[in-house]
């Protein structure tokens, strides 16, 4: 099933509030291996060795980092959602209260992105790994409970009962100081898949993400152990343009981790714009 189908059957699942089914329904669309790419710097980037060794070092530990929604590369991250300003105030909404709760809820939430392929993703080299300088790993999925496929659409949702349900929910908790209850998750679930939700220019990325919350707002993201996110390494890819230097780290990194790893270099004498890992 694609990314596109997922989100329509998705949404009819929960709009039937049975969470288990729209959970079967998204792994349906859940490869069994997906791909992260890291830059490396030079000289000419500040810090750059200190940002290269955290990298190298992430790697080598088997964590990864999850990042708040403002420090990613799209001003509209989790904004795919936005408020039907008439609708809510003809509905006796304070707008601004509205805005409020959603902006919270969505604050808490931390992402990280890979992409589903490595040999045709030749723009993700130049942009993720600072133009082929840089590294990609192959991740096997041991848990797609917790991979998120991301849908593309040409418009954002824009939406009155969802934001209005959902607020209703999260302050009916809140001033009785209760836990969240059925109604709370129900509409948060749909927020959530919004979450899931960018512009189709960004359609040449076929992104996959996973989430986790954040525990401290004024931090820009953490890292977690890669065991929690249903991932694990599989392959170390090497940019064609990485230093030597690095190149010797990846590898001693690969023997440790026992995995496999490749150098890129472009296929030559071919009619196709390609490139081909060979092992190392």
């Amino acid at each position: 099933m694609n990314a596109k189908a997922w989100g329509i059957e998705f949404v009819n699942a929960l709009n039937n509030n049975n969470w288990d089914e729209t959970i079967r329904i998204k792994n349906e669309s859940v490869p069994d291996k997906i791909y992260k790419y890291f830059p490396l710097y030079d000289d000419t980037h500040s810090k750059f060795s200190e940002e290269n060794k955290l990298r190298l070092n992430s790697l080598e530990n088997q964590n990864i980092w999850t990042s708040t929604p403002k420090k990613l590369n799209d001003p509209f991250e989790l904004k795919a959602l936005t408020l039907d300003l008439k609708r809510i105030e003809k509905a006796g909404w304070d707008v601004k209260l509205c805005e409020k709760i959603i902006n919270q809820l969505s604050r808490n939430i931390l992402v990280c992105c890979f992409s589903n392929g490595i040999r045709k993703r030749i723009p993700l080299w130049a942009h993720y790994a600072n133009n082929h300088q840089g590294f990609c790993i192959e991740y096997g999925i041991s848990d797609k409970n917790q991979i998120f496929p991301v849908r593309y659409s040409n418009q954002r949702l824009i939406s009155a009962t969802i934001v209005t349900k959902l607020c209703q929910a999260f302050l009916d908790g809140y001033e009785q100081r209760k836990e969240p209850g059925s109604d709370f998750w129900h509409y948060y679930r749909i927020l959530f898949l919004t979450f899931c939700t960018k512009s189709s220019e960004w359609k040449y990325e076929h992104e996959y993400r996973v989430f986790d919350f954040n525990d401290e707002e004024e931090k820009p993201g953490k890292t977690v152990p890669l065991s929690s996110t249903g991932l694990h390494v599989k392959k170390i890819f090497i940019g064609m343009n990485c230093a030597a230097e690095y190149v010797k780290e990846l590898v001693r990194i690969g023997k440790l981790l026992n995995c496999p790893v490749y150098k890129m270099g472009i296929v030559e004498n071919s009619v196709y714009y390609s490139m081909r890992p060979r092992k190392i």
